[in-house]
């Protein structure tokens, strides 16, 4: 007994030295990894920002494939999230907080009881393509265990992220090499006008929102029996990827430019505010609409380059008809800024 006394008192002893101990450990956990992707920094931006690509690299996918992943209603930007239940990797929930394209987007996860932590992904396009930066931190409170456990999250973590970093590489690298833009040009407008329907709308309900008024507008110029003087577009006020909306148009040029009468609730008659700039310019990106990003931001770096800013709005005319040409690689998007 009195040898079994003397080991009791001995782990008694040791467990509050490290308990003593714990509390002079730092309070939060942090760990970080990185890697070069040699692909644009907006290809490997979607890749996160978009919680449905996730599945492609995600090192806790492949560690569970078949666990019960659900989404939100939008899958993309700020407050995009997603929920998870597994055998292997628990219950949880992922959330974008932030979303600054193509620098940094920010999450915050919930491990249903288990503790929380926040992660963070920058990105800074280099020559050799794009530095990513994975990193992850969580705070142990007063928690003894917790303290002694974060000085051994790299070892238990870090794997983890050097192989979801792996993957993100391969799937990234091993995407079709983004669309060649031509050169910006310089262009002439005249007044335009349009008919209109101008409303904030979510970032990802866009192409909803073109299907819901087009063809409304389509059914005033058609009642007025007025004259189209023109392709379809989307007239940009205002862009907030980080609270996902955009105060923006679906507009239909017309050579009238008087309108007797009031057409519909919501459409109305606009001018176009391109002629009021002295600097229009215009490139032609040909592919599908979800590549457009990669056109703006040509666009927009050129116009940085000179040294200036652009102006709103920022105009996509939709030159070819998806219903007459079924192959995306075909379609071209004009699209306009002034600065």
């Amino acid at each position: 007994m009195g040898f079994l006394k003397k080991l009791l008192m001995a782990l008694l002893a040791i467990a509050l030295l490290l308990a003593v101990v714990s509390f002079f450990l730092p309070s939060k956990t942090t760990m970080e990894r990185s890697t070069t992707i040699n692909a644009p920094a907006a290809q490997v931006f979607d890749q996160i920002n978009t919680l449905t690509n996730w599945e492609k690299w995600s090192p806790w996918y492949a560690m569970e494939p078949s666990a019960k992943l659900a989404y939100a209603d939008n899958v993309s930007g700020k407050d995009a999230y997603y929920t998870w239940v597994g055998d292997e990797i628990g219950s949880g929930k992922l959330t974008i907080t932030e979303s600054n394209p193509n620098k940094l987007i920010k999450t915050a996860m919930d491990f249903e009881g288990q503790g929380s932590a926040t992660s963070d992904w920058i990105f800074k396009e280099s020559d050799k393509g794009t530095d990513v930066t994975w990193t992850f931190e969580s705070d142990n409170g007063m928690n003894p265990m917790s303290r002694w456990m974060g000085l051994l999250i790299g070892n238990f973590l870090g794997p983890s992220y050097e192989s979801g970093l792996a993957n993100l590489k391969k799937v990234c690298e091993s995407m079709p090499a983004p669309p060649q833009f031509p050169e910006v040009s310089e262009v002439e407008v005249n007044g335009i006008k349009y008919l209109t329907v101008r409303d904030m709308v979510k970032t990802t309900d866009v192409q909803n929102f073109y299907t819901d008024n087009f063809q409304k507008i389509l059914s005033v110029i058609e009642s007025k029996k007025l004259e189209v003087a023109g392709q379809p577009r989307g007239l940009f006020y205002s862009w907030d990827p980080e609270n996902n909306q955009t105060d923006m148009a679906a507009a239909i040029p017309i050579s009238s430019i008087t309108l007797e009468g009031e057409p519909k609730e919501k459409i109305a008659l606009a001018g176009s505010d391109m002629a009021v700039y002295e600097n229009l310019v215009v490139l032609d990106h040909y592919g599908p609409y979800e590549q457009t990003e990669l056109a703006h931001n040509a666009i927009g770096k050129w116009i940085e380059e000179k040294g200036k800013a652009h102006n709103w709005p920022v105009v996509e005319e939709y030159v070819t008809d998806p219903g007459e040409e079924p192959d995306t690689k075909k379609w071209l998007t004009k699209i306009y800024y002034t600065y």
